[in-house]
């Protein structure tokens, strides 16, 4: 069986890990010191904000295809080149997070 075919049940706290892990490597690549402490900061609150609204809101759940495609796409753009392509799916990311949490707000 591929892994394609096969269903995960992903807990809330293996989301959030994952989600952790992936914007600490992002920021870490961009060598930006005060960068990497200000959105360190900044991702920090959105995942208090994330947590409870998926508690609250366990809709918000499915919706992981979606920021793992997203994250892909960070993750290839940051991986093949310059900074400036990794630019656009990142903005991406960040505004369909505040599209999500403005639902809830």
């Amino acid at each position: 069986m591929s892994c394609s075919a096969r269903k995960v049940r992903w807990e809330l706290s293996d989301i959030l890990a994952l989600d952790r892990r992936v914007h600490r490597f992002i920021y870490r690549a961009a060598k930006n010191p005060y960068l990497l402490t200000t959105l360190e900061h900044y991702h920090n609150l959105s995942l208090r904000i994330l947590y409870v609204a998926m508690k609250r809101f366990p809709v918000l759940v499915p919706r992981l295809e979606d920021v793992l495609r997203e994250q892909i796409a960070m993750l290839q753009a940051v991986c093949a080149g310059p900074g400036e392509d990794a630019e656009k799916p990142s903005m991406n990311h960040v505004l369909s997070f505040e599209v999500e949490v403005r639902k809830i707000i």
